[in-house]
């Protein structure tokens, strides 16, 4: 299983408890006991975006990269550190310049390097 950063995986996230089978980005490589993190997405999406939300790349019937076929939301607040075996299915990729967006929100708020919250 190659999970590298920009990797869209399903797994089961929940917000407050409402755990369900949720797209999520990779935002690094697994460490040696398989331990990465990723920022949580929904394809329940608002009107309007938040300041820590991007839009992914979506196309009926599905996107070529992405593998998306609905509008998508990754939320760069929603943190969460999960191991390999976490993983329910991998997707597809992100391009190149959404992860450097997502990643450049994330490292506002979250040393990825050290992979703990900035102080």
């Amino acid at each position: 299983m190659s999970i590298e950063p920009g990797r869209i995986l399903w797994m089961e996230l929940g917000p407050r408890g409402q755990f369900k089978k949720r797209p999520a980005i990779a935002l690094c490589r697994p460490n040696a006991a398989g331990n990465f993190v990723v920022a949580g997405g929904s394809s329940s999406t608002p009107a309007q975006l938040g300041n820590d939300e991007i839009a992914l790349p979506f196309r009926l019937p599905r996107h070529p990269l992405t593998k998306l076929s609905r509008r998508t939301v990754v939320d760069c607040a929603w943190l969460q550190e999960v191991n390999v075996s976490d993983v329910l299915a991998i997707g597809g990729q992100l391009p190149p310049s959404v992860l450097f967006q997502i990643i450049t929100k994330v490292e506002t708020h979250y040393d990825l390097s050290a992979r703990q919250p900035r102080t």
